[in-house]
């Protein structure tokens, strides 16, 4: 889903650095997580998002689920 893709910034917010925003929703609810790097460190930073996004969506599926009981 298209809004479910991070954004990426370089060097937009702090000069020498990158920052990745991920869009995490529930519902009508929406918020950001983000995670910054000095920009020397950019490769990393999309497998960073990835494996946030996947620590994210497994705890809100534990809340929707420990809700729904």
């Amino acid at each position: 889903m298209e809004r479910m893709r991070p954004v990426v910034e370089r060097q937009e917010y702090a000069v020498g650095s990158v920052c990745a925003a991920l869009p995490v929703t529930v519902g009508p609810t929406a918020a950001a997580m983000a995670i910054s790097l000095p920009a020397e460190q950019e490769r990393r930073l999309l497998p960073a998002v990835d494996q946030l996004r996947g620590a994210v969506g497994g705890l809100i599926r534990s809340f929707a689920f420990s809700i729904s009981i």
